[in-house]
């Protein structure tokens, strides 16, 4: 009787080892509110103020995060490569968020809609940030590109009306056509606004 009791366990254990093995990552990872597979972080399901993204992420899928209004600051390591199209898209709570150094991509919309961000650093490494990437971030005031060769899109900042503390690294102007348009925008821009206060204010 004991003996048949012990077979039982060791093929019901036997069994939940290979469930384990055969268990797709991105089921896995969907316990600990993400949902990840072949390196690429399809899904948060959590809402806590401080998400801590896994070591082995390369990239932050489509819309990872779309919507998700608990979020208050994400930590990403150094392994993330790519932040997907509209990956942060509409987390207006998102207040901080760190760019990791090794970072090549920030594409369309990653962050579009994120009204509580207010700094931002671009790595050296990025090599392109996708069109309307931060755009309507209101609260935007301290905006810095640290490479002349990442390539900006005129449109990359559109709507971050209070961008007040702007360092672009410009300094192979000749080459990037692109981001003198962007630095124009931006600075235009920030000018009209200080326009706006001053006209109101002799009113």
């Amino acid at each position: 009787m004991l003996t048949n009791k012990k077979r039982n366990i060791s093929i019901l254990m036997i069994i939940l080892m290979l469930i384990s093995l055969f268990t797709p990552s991105s089921l896995k990872a969907a316990g600990n509110n993400f949902i990840i597979k072949k390196a690429v972080l399809i899904k948060y399901t959590g809402n806590e103020k401080t998400v801590r993204i896994p070591k082995g992420v390369k990239k932050i899928g489509a819309k990872a995060f779309y919507g998700n209004i608990g979020i208050e600051k994400v930590i990403m390591p150094s392994t993330v490569k790519t932040i997907g199209k509209e990956a942060f898209s509409n987390c207006r709570n998102l207040q901080g968020i760190k760019l990791p150094k090794g970072i090549k991509k920030v594409e369309n919309k990653a962050f579009a809609n994120c009204s509580s961000l207010e700094k931002i650093i671009i790595p050296e490494s990025v090599k392109s940030i996708g069109s309307k990437a931060f755009a309507n971030c209101k609260n935007l005031t301290d905006l810095t590109v640290k490479s002349s060769k990442t390539k900006v899109k005129g449109d990359s900042f559109k709507g971050c009306k209070k961008i007040g503390n702007m360092n672009l690294d410009l300094t192979d102007s000749a080459e990037n056509t692109v981001n003198e348009n962007t630095e124009k925008k931006i600075a235009d821009n920030h000018n009209d606004n200080a326009k706006k206060k001053e006209e109101i204010k002799e009113k």
